[in-house]
């Protein structure tokens, strides 16, 4: 189903809507799924032992991941396999956080789950909690912590209470500019998200019609609705360059189409090189990814496994084979985290703490759209 064409909503709106149905028919047909033992949650009697969980994982013998980048799924097969001393196969789809949320919904509402691993930023996180589908609590530390001992730092990176305890970080999404260094100086580049509306920048920013970053405004402490909606209008008199999407927007910088940018990241296209950088807006807020073990996985124990190595030794993986550069910034020797303390060492930066954050970020998103396109 096309959301947009067919139904005229927005792929959040359906999650919203279908996470409630989905929540009374899930758990009568997927509950009673035959799990690999030891399938365990922090209530249960025993905590299992690491080697309970690798054998476990062995037998299960399969891990689905749904994230948008199926391309690196054989070379993370291969090096957690060769990591573990396991032969477990790495398999997946392409799909961003919104769709994989969406077809685990529709799955669990048919009783044929498929999906293992999902990275959810909180907002999707919330519309899985609704479901019933996000994992109860579950000792990552205690289980995994000796052959991982960042797992701890990981696992207490989530900030939002409900989801403590619950999925160890993904990664981050650090909201930063990108420009080109051959058609500014450093010196002459906004330093904060309100400077974008400045007639310096008329006509050379590419920006996200969806109005992206700016929902994530609501986290730092004097912002609010009303500056937020403010900021979109003044951005948008100063006539930038619309993309529809953090990607395109970042693109829209590579290829000389724009000048500057208020999201993206190139650290890449930097490396390969590219007349390109990224810098930092003040202030600088992050959106964290969960990595999530839905209930009704097919192979939690595998699941569960390769989520903490994925999450812990995946970027550097991807860093050692210049395939990308991802963002957690309490892993303090990968290259995004030291470039940015490197440009800002006494950066602030400000996370998601309260649902209540997420739901006013995601009602701040709905508007940013209409104003920037000529809608509201």
């Amino acid at each position: 189903m096309t959301l947009g064409s067919k139904t005229g909503l927005n792929r959040r709106t359906f999650l919203r809507m279908v996470s409630t149905g989905a929540a009374a028919l899930c758990l009568a047909s997927c509950g009673g799924q035959a799990t690999t033992a030891p399938s365990t949650g922090a209530a249960a009697d025993k905590v299992p032992s690491f080697e309970e969980v690798l054998d476990a994982a062995k037998q299960e013998g399969t891990v689905e991941m749904w994230t948008d980048r199926p391309d690196i799924q054989a070379l993370y097969q291969e090096a957690f396999n060769k990591r573990l001393s396991t032969n477990i196969k790495v398999t997946g789809f392409n799909l961003r956080a919104g769709e994989a949320a969406t077809r685990l919904i529709t799955e669990a509402r048919g009783g044929k789950p498929t999906g293992d691993l999902l990275q959810p930023s909180y907002d999707i996180a919330l519309d899985i909690e609704r479901s019933k589908l996000f994992p109860d609590p579950y000792p990552w530390v205690e289980v995994f912590g000796k052959e991982f001992p960042a797992i701890k730092d990981s696992v207490e990176h989530i900030k939002v209470p409900i989801f403590k305890g619950r999925a160890p970080t993904m990664r981050d999404v650090l909201y930063h500019g990108v420009y080109r260094t051959d058609m500014i100086k450093p010196q002459e580049l906004p330093k904060t998200f309100e400077a974008l509306g400045e007639p310096q920048y008329k006509g050379k920013v590419a920006f996200d019609n969806r109005g992206t970053p700016l929902e994530y405004l609501v986290i730092v402490p004097g912002w609010n609705e009303q500056r937020i909606i403010d900021l979109a209008r003044n951005i948008k008199a100063n006539a930038p360059r619309f993309f529809p999407g953090s990607q395109q927007v970042r693109d829209a910088v590579v290829n000389g189409q724009a000048v500057l940018s208020a999201a993206g990241d190139v650290t890449e296209a930097k490396q390969q090189g590219q007349p390109v950088d990224n810098y930092y807006l003040d202030p600088t807020p992050v959106n964290t990814l969960l990595a999530t073990v839905p209930k009704t996985a097919p192979h939690p124990n595998a699941a569960r496994l390769f989520a903490v190595w994925v999450s812990l030794e995946g970027p550097r993986l991807l860093e050692e084979k210049k395939i990308e550069y991802r963002e957690s910034l309490w892993q303090k020797d990968l290259v995004t985290t030291k470039a940015l303390y490197a440009n800002r060492p006494d950066a602030k930066v400000y996370y998601f703490e309260t649902p209540e954050q997420v739901t006013t970020s995601n009602a701040v998103r709905d508007k940013l759209a209409g104003i920037l396109t000529g809608t509201g």
